[in-house]
C-alpha cells in the first residue's frame, strides 16, 4: 500500500506529524506531494489536485489530505475521477466511509481536530477494508458512472 499525503499551509504541521507517525507504525510507502515547506500563500486546491493525481496514478494508493477545515481539500479531491474523499471527524464516520463508500482519501481539518484524534482517524482509515457486499459495490459502480 502507498499513502499519499497532501496539505496546504494550515495542514502543514499536522501532516508532518502524521507522516512521521505513519512511517513508524505502518509498513506502507509514504509519498508527500506537498506542501513541503510552510508558506501561508499555499492554497488547498493546488495540493488537493496534486494529491488526487497521485492517488489516481499510484496502484493501491490511499490519500491523507489536510487543510484547515478539511472541507476545501475534500471538495477539490472529489472533482477527480476515481477519488472518493471523505472529510471525517469521528472514527465511526471513517469506518463507514471506508467500508460502505470505499473512500480512498481521508481529509482532516487541522483546525478542527487534535493530533491524537487524527491518529485515531488515520488508524481506522488504514485498517478498515472496503465491503464486498453487493449493495455497496453496486453503489460504487453508480458513483463511477456519474458524469461531471
Amino acid at each position: 500500500m502507498t499513502i499519499i499525503f497532501a496539505c496546504d499551509h494550515a495542514g502543514f504541521a499536522l501532516k508532518n506529524k502524521l507522516l512521521q507517525w505513519v512511517g513508524k507504525n505502518y509498513s506502507a510507502a509514504c509519498i508527500d506531494v506537498g506542501a513541503t515547506s510552510l508558506n501561508v500563500k499555499d492554497d488547498y486546491p493546488i495540493f488537493g489536485r496534486a494529491g488526487a493525481h497521485a492517488v489516481q496514478d499510484t496502484k493501491n494508493a490511499l490519500g491523507i489530505f489536510i487543510c484547515g477545515s478539511g472541507a476545501g481539500m475534500a471538495i477539490t479531491a472529489n472533482r477527480f475521477s476515481g477519488i472518493r474523499a471523505v472529510q471525517a471527524e469521528s472514527v465511526a464516520a471513517v469506518r463507514r466511509a471506508r467500508r460502505e463508500d470505499h473512500a480512498n482519501v481521508l481529509v482532516l481539518g487541522s483546525r478542527i481536530i487534535s493530533f491524537s484524534q487524527a491518529q485515531k482517524l488515520v488508524r481506522e482509515f488504514l485498517q478498515t477494508r472496503p465491503s464486498k457486499a453487493v449493495r455497496h459495490t453496486r453503489r460504487i459502480g453508480l458513483i463511477e458512472r456519474v458524469s461531471p
